[in-house]
C-alpha cells in the first residue's frame, strides 16, 4: 500500500502515524510518496524523509504516481462515472473509505488522533528523540536555550486572520494563559511587525519561517515549559510531544467557527488542557 503525501509537516505526521498502524496490523512496509504536483518538496520533507524513515513506514518520490492521480483528479470534473471507474482499477481510496487491505493507493489527510493513540507510546518516544536530535543540531536552538533557561510558546497562526474560515484566537486568550515569570516565545507564519500590531502584550522573541524550519518550530514547541497552541495540526503535534515530557500543553476547545468542537472531539489528547477560545 502507499499513501499520498498531503499538506505540511503537522498533515504529514498524520499520515505517517496512520501508515505506522497500518503496518503494524499487515506486518508489511507502508510507503508514504510525495510528487511534484501535489507536495512542495522542500527542507522540511527532506528532514522529515531522513528523520521518520524505518522499515514500517519509509518515504519515497514518485512524479508518475503524482500525475497518475492528477489526471484522475482532471477526469472527475467532466465526468463522475470515468472518474469511479478510474479508481476502481487502479485500487484507489480516501481516508476512512472502505476496507484498506483493498486499495493500492490511499489519499487523504488522516487527521483522527485514534490513529496515534493506538501507538502513542511508540509515537511519543520516536518524536521526542527526533526532535531533540533537532535541537542538537540547530544553531537556533542552541542559542535560544543559551538565552533562555526556561520559556513558553505561543504559536499564532497569522494566515487565519486571512482566511477566518476557522476562526482566529485573540491576545486576550493567550494572556490569560501566560506564566508572567517565564519569557515568551512566539512562533507564527506572519511577519514580525503583525505580531507585535496584533498582540497586546509584549513578547521576547518573535519567530517566523524565515528564522525556522517547520521542524525546527516544533521542536521549539515541544521543548518549552509552557506551549499555548492555536487549530493548526502543528500545534496539536507540539502539545502532543510537549505534554509527554511532562509540561504545561493547550489547545482550543474550539477549532472552527462554523462547527462548535467538531475537529478538536477528533484530536483530543489526554494530558492537554483545552482552554476555552474567545473566536474575533
Amino acid at each position: 500500500m502507499k499513501i499520498q503525501a498531503a499538506g505540511r509537516l503537522g498533515n504529514n505526521l498524520f499520515i505517517w502515524a496512520y501508515a505506522l498502524g497500518i503496518s503494524k496490523e499487515t506486518g508489511k512496509t507502508i510507503s508514504i510518496f510525495s510528487d511534484k504536483f501535489h507536495t512542495n518538496l522542500g527542507q522540511d520533507e527532506e528532514e522529515t524523509i531522513r528523520l521518520l524513515g524505518s522499515k514500517s513506514v519509509r518515504f519515497v518520490r514518485s512524479n508518475n504516481l503524482g500525475a497518475a492521480l492528477k489526471s484522475v483528479d482532471w477526469l472527475r470534473q467532466y465526468s463522475k462515472q470515468i472518474y469511479r471507474l478510474a479508481t476502481f482499477v487502479m485500487r484507489i481510496g480516501t481516508e476512512g473509505e472502505g476496507n484498506t487491505q483493498r486499495r493500492y493507493i490511499l489519499r487523504g489527510y488522516f487527521q483522527n488522533s485514534e490513529y496515534v493513540v493506538a501507538n502513542a507510546q511508540e509515537i511519543a518516544s520516536t518524536l521526542i528523540r527526533v526532535v531533540k536530535e533537532i535541537a542538537n543540531d540547530s544553531q537556533l536552538i542552541t542559542e535560544i536555550n543559551n538565552h533562555y533557561e526556561k520559556y513558553q510558546v505561543i504559536h499564532l497562526r497569522l494566515g487565519d486572520f486571512v482566511d477566518t474560515r476557522n476562526g482566529t484566537v485573540n491576545s486576550s486568550t493567550y494572556y490569560k494563559l501566560l506564566d508572567r515569570e517565564l519569557p515568551v516565545i512566539v512562533c507564527t507564519d506572519g511577519e514580525k511587525s503583525d505580531v507585535e500590531r496584533l498582540l497586546d502584550f509584549k513578547v521576547d522573541l518573535v519567530l517566523t519561517p524565515n528564522e525556522s524550519t517547520s521542524w525546527e518550530t516544533l521542536a521549539i514547541f515541544s521543548n518549552a515549559s509552557t506551549f499555548i497552541g492555536v487549530n493548526s495540526t502543528l500545534s496539536w503535534w507540539g502539545a502532543f510531544i510537549a505534554s509527554r515530557k511532562g509540561s504545561s500543553a493547550f489547545l482550543p476547545e474550539y477549532w472552527s467557527t462554523s462547527s462548535t468542537a467538531n475537529a478538536g472531539n477528533l484530536l483530543r489528547i489526554h494530558g492537554v488542557t483545552l482552554y476555552k477560545n474567545d473566536f474575533l
